[in-house]
């Protein structure tokens, strides 16, 4: 009896230490996930506003799963409200230290994919009949992309768009979307410095894997699509958009990251949905 007993608490033991080194091991993976459930799970003013939000019904394999961000403070200079949903590539495993966006050998580095959500008092922004202003619609990729750098601690964040190519449309929620294929010149948010929320959610590939062919915050360039569409039951303007990098190291080395990402982006924008956002 006492033999048995023995052998119980042994069991107990070991499925304990079990779990505690398990969760030592994936505690950055385990923290990014709880983080993104705590963000997701608090209702956001400005999405009940809107009345409606995206629902992601295709995420490929690698992706995280979507976060949502509130982006009036970001598009304040615009005059404009809104919310972003998006995902990017997430842990190569649940026991990786880093995020594969994060990654420079990797297809998902500093790729998006995700839905804007604009309220512009009620009325289109971007989009008169069948007219897009992909110029005015592209500053708010800008004023992101540039906030975001500023988040992962840029000290000099630049963003500038070289040009924005129409192509075929595509089926999104039952409905055909304008969509164009447009190009980024920007910088990436790799860095050596584990300081600031974002960085410490996120985390970095260690320097050794990349120091002697990149520089932190380095060019970059993200080619990606841009499709847009306004809602009149909602009144508000929703781009979805999806990009991937291409950049040069140091010795000259080109990556094209994003056409070994593209199909993704498409397979992600044509499941989007969108449904009644709730108050509860």
């Amino acid at each position: 009896m006492k033999g048995a007993k023995l052998k119980i608490l042994f069991i107990i033991l070991s499925v304990f230490f079990t779990v505690i080194l398990l969760c030592y091991f994936s505690r950055y993976g385990l923290r990014l996930r709880i983080g993104i459930w705590m963000l997701n799970r608090k209702m956001v003013e400005q999405e009940i506003e809107n009345g409606v939000k995206p629902v992601f019904t295709k995420i490929p394999h690698g992706w995280i799963s979507p976060i949502k961000q509130q982006m009036n403070y970001i598009w304040r200079p615009l005059h404009l409200k809104g919310m972003n949903y998006f995902t990017f590539g997430t842990t190569r495993t649940i026991f990786s230290r880093f995020v594969e966006r994060s990654n420079p050998y990797s297809r998902f580095y500093q790729a998006w994919s995700g839905v804007y959500v604009i309220k512009n008092q009620g009325k289109p922004f971007g989009v008169k009949g069948e007219n897009i202003d992909i110029e005015s619609l592209g500053k708010l990729a800008e004023f992101d992309q540039k906030a975001w750098l500023v988040a992962m601690g840029d000290p000099a964040p630049e963003v500038g768009f070289v040009k924005f190519t129409k192509i075929d449309s595509i089926l999104i929620n039952g409905t055909r979307w304008a969509f164009f294929e447009g190009t980024i010149i920007t910088h990436s948010d790799l860095t050596d410095t584990f300081s600031g929320h974002l960085v410490q959610l996120l985390r970095m590939p260690s320097k050794s894997r990349w120091g002697d062919e990149l520089t932190k915050y380095h060019d970059i360039t993200l080619q990606g699509i841009y499709g847009v569409k306004y809602s009149r039951e909602y009144g508000v303007t929703f781009v979805v958009y999806g990009c991937g990098s291409l950049f040069e190291t140091v010795s000259h080395k080109i990556f094209n990251h994003y056409d070994k990402i593209r199909r993704d982006l498409y397979v992600i924008a044509e499941g989007i949905r969108f449904i009644p956002v709730k108050n509860e």
